[in-house]
């Protein structure tokens, strides 16, 4: 399928102007969850990147002070709100990526025009090439919001080549996030799952639901669209073991 090519992206993205909104696939960092739900994406994350003290180790690098300075790397960023909505919350060492030239080139330029300008950077770098794209350099985090999705539309190849290129740019005892349509672990995905060679020393998984809908804004929508905008996401935390 299309999402799987970087030709899709370049020709999406080579379509925006300086006044081009930005968009962000599946739920926003700053939705406001539904009454029933206890948490946000935001509130999901935070939690993930910042845990409370009763679950935390009380060295100094497990402060919320020492954590705000890990290094988190955004993949496939496309035109989120993502990357500058983290170093709002105080993150100041924040790195996206994007295979799209296009993409990475309307992004620094808002970002110049950010108070957070400082916190975040962007650099055009395909997934499935990452490490010798950046320089084999390794992050504390990394989080993919809908694009492993995209590149399991690909087939087997091109999904497990991305999981292997995330893995080696985790550092040891680092934290990739996922963001995802599915909470399958098998097939295709087992790769990120299920592979003996990824050391992972934790898997754990939470169901997010979107918020709700006006009636405004579904008025118009096909029952695909409104069926796509009410599902659940999940989000899957991995924490890559140390090496002893």
């Amino acid at each position: 399928m299309q999402y799987g090519q970087a030709s899709f992206w370049e020709g999406r993205y080579r379509a925006l102007n300086p006044n081009s909104g930005l968009f962000d696939w599946y739920c926003a960092y700053l939705i406001t969850p539904k009454p029933s739900k206890e948490r946000s994406l935001r509130e999901e994350l935070l939690s993930i990147l910042l845990p409370s003290t009763s679950t935390a180790k009380s060295e100094p690098s497990d402060s919320p002070e020492a954590r705000r300075k890990r290094s988190i790397l955004v993949v496939g960023c496309g035109i989120s709100s993502l990357g500058e909505s983290l170093a709002l919350d105080g993150f100041t060492n924040v790195c996206c990526v994007d295979r799209s030239p296009s993409c990475i080139s309307f992004m620094r330029a808002r970002n110049a025009e950010q108070s957070t300008s400082a916190s975040v950077q962007y650099e055009v770098a395909d997934v499935e090439q990452l490490s010798s794209e950046l320089g084999n350099r390794t992050f504390d985090v990394i989080i993919d919001k809908a694009m492993l999705d995209a590149i399991q539309s690909g087939g087997l190849g091109p999904f497990a080549r991305a999981v292997g290129e995330l893995y080696a740019s985790l550092a040891e005892g680092g934290t990739l996030i996922t963001v995802s349509v599915t909470d399958k672990t098998s097939g295709i995905r087992s790769a990120l799952f299920g592979n003996p060679l990824l050391r992972w020393e934790q898997i754990q998984m939470c169901e997010l639901v979107p918020p709700g809908t006006s009636a405004a804004e579904l008025d118009g929508m096909t029952a695909a669209a409104m069926k796509r905008l009410q599902r659940p996401y999940y989000i899957a935390t991995l924490s890559k073991a140390k090496i002893a």
